[in-house]
């Protein structure tokens, strides 16, 4: 089964993104995931993002996770901050993931700590940013 977008769902400062199925091949439906989240932002006026993808089984590589970070960057709305939380198997490419988002003007971080990622997500933003 592929991955699928079970859920967007509004909270109290974010939204919440729930991610389910396998991951093992090129992200053909992320495009379309991506215009979904970012539409669920600008209707619930929310610049807070919780993509949640503990129940995705990954079978991935450095480029794939290469590929899906340029393709966030080139669609992400200003301003909009994403806290990713994955299982641990992802581990090895997650740091270039988030390098490459990064360094492409996208405000994202990748956690494996549900809390963590909602510390840093609600966090009040410096001035700066």
């Amino acid at each position: 089964m592929p991955v699928s977008l079970e859920s967007i769902v509004p909270r109290e400062g974010f939204l919440e993104v729930i991610f389910s199925g396998a991951y093992d091949g090129p992200p053909y439906r992320y495009p379309e995931y991506f215009k979904r989240i970012f539409e669920a932002c600008e209707h619930h006026r929310c610049q807070r993002v919780l993509l949640d993808s503990t129940l995705v089984d990954y079978h991935t590589d450095i480029l794939t996770e290469h590929n899906v970070a340029e393709a966030l960057s080139r669609v992400v709305p200003p301003g909009v901050r994403l806290a990713f939380i994955g299982p641990r198997t992802v581990a090895p490419h997650t740091s270039h993931f988030e390098t490459v988002a990064v360094n492409r003007g996208v405000r994202a971080r990748v956690f494996w700590d549900r809390q963590e990622a909602l510390d840093w997500l609600l966090e009040k933003p410096a001035a700066a940013e």
